[in-house]
């Protein structure tokens, strides 16, 4: 009995095969787009959870609009000085300012960022709770001074060991 339902499905299916087809190609696309939606959203998702008070925590993102719009995260001192003192409900600030290039001087050797430096206030790590390898956040209120994440802190050594050859 099950093998009349096949043959009569798979007669069905072969008398009306574009129609199959496309059914069957818009079913697959379907399942496709709805398993990329979901591995982005769980990526963009996982970010940063190991902070305390990650859902009272928000970002300030800027457009800036010259020849071509410019996205960055952070925003200018000014910006940051204003929510703070204008705007009641929020309880923290921190100065950030996201994707600079600087050159930074490491005893008598320059390095390039290219990029991937950020400017921030001291208090951006008493709102996040980054791991600390070395030193203190208030450190960095005083001049010259810089708070590396391990893949730079790696970057600097394989630099010097790259210019020691």
């Amino acid at each position: 009995m099950i093998q009349l339902y096949f043959k009569s499905a798979l007669r069905q299916l072969f008398k009306h095969g574009y129609y199959t087809m496309l059914t069957i190609c818009g079913l697959g696309l379907a399942m496709a787009c709805s398993l990329f939606i979901y591995i982005y959203n769980s990526f963009q998702l996982s970010f940063d959870q190991f902070h305390v008070d990650k859902d009272r925590t928000f970002l300030v993102v800027q457009d800036l609009k010259l020849d071509k719009i410019e996205h960055s995260k952070g925003g200018a001192y000014a910006m940051y000085d204003a929510i703070s003192r204008e705007i009641p409900q929020v309880e923290k600030t921190a100065l950030y300012i996201d994707n600079k290039n600087l050159t930074l001087r490491i005893e008598d050797q320059l390095y390039q960022t290219a990029g991937k430096a950020s400017f921030t206030s001291s208090s951006y790590f008493n709102i996040l709770n980054f791991p600390w390898i070395q030193g203190k956040p208030e450190e960095l209120d005083q001049p010259n001074t810089v708070a590396l994440t391990k893949i730079f802190q790696k970057f600097i050594l394989k630099m010097k060991t790259l210019l020691e050859k």
